[in-house]
């Protein structure tokens, strides 16, 4: 159980290895208290998918978190960063901001 944002409670000692053991017993993915029991589109993305096409598209995917392709999209990852910030603050004080609105305008292009 999350007891806080970076701490877990659990109530037997086998607890741990199950849950940060290296290739234990997958865990089922809850799709449904996640609100993605069927995708809009009809086909299963990373965080949908099966096991098997969740390993399949992380190895198609995988070389874009490189450590050398992070660092190329540095400047670019910045100057978002910093159009949130900068839209952000012009909106404080003017009443409630949405901020998955500006989370998702942000990381989804």
């Amino acid at each position: 159980m999350r007891i806080a944002p970076n701490e877990l409670s659990y109530t037997t000692a086998t607890a741990w290895k199950t849950i940060y053991g290296h290739r234990g017993e997958e865990m089922a993915k809850d799709l449904q208290g996640a609100g993605l029991t069927r995708p809009p589109n009809g086909e299963h993305g990373i965080l949908t998918a099966d096991r098997e096409n969740h390993a399949r598209m992380r190895r198609l995917i995988s070389h874009a978190f490189s450590d050398k392709a992070l660092r190329e999209q540095e400047g670019f990852l910045q100057e978002y960063i910093a159009l949130l910030i900068r839209g952000l603050m012009e909106h404080a004080g003017k009443g409630s901001v949405d901020l998955v609105m500006w989370y998702n305008w942000c990381v989804i292009p």
